[in-house]
């Protein structure tokens, strides 16, 4: 029998290197590695944010650059230990800057990196791309972290017209103020976002008293008192704000017309009603009277309006408050809608084979009165 060579290639097999880092074991093929490699083997996520530091047996320690090279070769396990970097940096408009400081204001970085505060103001770009504004904050302490934060800047004289960017095609951008269009008047408001509160204030009125609607390429929607409105965002054009009573009866939204037996329809049952356009044409009709054992005797009803009414059929009707059957007892079918900021209660209810939509016909009284029907027939289901 042959001896075997232990010296062949096949018979060696390469030496792992050992190390630990923060009392984490890791290990190498090769012997020889940068800071950066130990860090990412050790599953540092920025290696760019920590120092790296080898302990030596006398107690003794180095400080290992990212790209400076260590020689696993030797015997002994090599231990290492990383601390939180002393210099944080950061960028303003694309110029790298350093700190040892952990919090630092939007006014101090800002000096940092030579521009006036007095003519400009500083923009955070997060890591999502969002943007927070520090106009009129320039005293507020920001935490300075690792990786690398990112800041704009933004001159104080710089004016941005709403209604002006939507129309453009172009989205509006982060100012230090904003002109938003109310009605017909213009006003030149300071902050990148508001209330719908604060946004009738500027018209001295109150959300108790009037409603407020933003004005989109898909329509209107209604702005709650305190749902914010992010002047910074594409889509919305201009305000409309209507009060709700007055002393010739409610004003009433009218974005678009029923035909005239509807219209008459709802004249003689003297209903209050509203139509506007929210991805879909909705009629709203106010106050309706409900059967009884409900949890309430009113409720505002919406029925989408297809654009080819009343050739298409009405389909389906939507609640609001959402109803609920006073014993209690389950209601089947039925969904969340949302409709001029509100959520109302789809309730599913279709023709049947039998009762199919017959165009001159069939308009809103007849759809109102399967409505009416579907409501009490819910009480010999259960």
């Amino acid at each position: 029998m042959l001896p075997t060579n232990t010296d062949s290639p096949a018979a060696k097999k390469p030496k792992k290197s050992i190390a630990i880092v923060n009392e984490v074991e890791i290990s190498f093929e090769d012997p020889i590695h940068t800071g950066r490699e130990i860090l990412k083997e050790a599953e540092i996520k920025h290696p760019e944010c920590v120092d790296l530091y080898q302990l030596f047996p006398s107690g003794d320690f180095e400080r290992i650059s990212l790209d400076e090279k260590v020689d696993f070769s030797k015997s002994g396990v090599e231990k290492f230990i990383t601390k939180e970097v002393e210099f944080r940096n950061y960028t303003v408009d694309g110029q790298q800057e350093t700190t040892d400081q952990k919090k630092l204001t939007a006014d101090r970085i800002l000096k940092l990196a030579g521009i006036d505060p007095e003519h400009h103001f500083l923009i955070l770009v997060k890591n999502d791309n969002t943007k927070v504004s520090y106009a009129r904050k320039g005293d507020e302490e920001i935490k300075i972290t690792c990786p690398p934060m990112q800041f704009l800047t933004g001159k104080k004289d710089t004016v941005c017209d709403f209604e002006q960017c939507c129309h453009s095609g172009t989205i509006p951008v982060i100012s230090y103020r904003y002109v938003i269009k109310i009605n017909s008047e213009k006003y030149t408001v300071d902050e990148k976002e508001m209330t719908g509160r604060q946004i009738l204030a500027l018209i001295g009125q109150t959300p108790e008293s009037y409603y407020l609607r933003f004005k989109h390429k898909g329509g209107s929607t209604i702005v709650g008192a305190d749902e914010v409105i992010d002047f910074t965002k594409c889509g919305v054009e201009r305000f409309s704000a209507k009060a709700k009573n007055c002393t010739e009866g409610r004003v009433n939204q009218r974005d678009f017309s029923l035909p005239e037996e509807d219209a008459d329809f709802l004249k003689k049952l003297n209903l209050s009603w509203d139509s506007f356009s929210e991805g879909s044409r909705w009629l709203i009709l106010r106050d309706y009277a409900l059967p009884i054992g409900y949890n309430v005797e009113k409720c505002d009803v919406a029925i989408a309006i297809p654009a080819n009414y009343p050739i298409e059929q009405l389909d389906m009707f939507y609640m609001y408050p959402n109803l609920v059957r006073a014993d209690r007892q389950v209601i089947g079918a039925l969904s969340p809608q949302i409709i001029e900021g509100k959520q109302y209660q789809r309730w599913s209810r279709h023709r049947t084979p039998q009762n199919q939509w017959v165009p001159g016909e069939d308009n809103l009284a007849t759809h109102l009165e399967l409505m009416i029907h579907s409501l009490r027939e819910e009480f010999t289901k259960r």
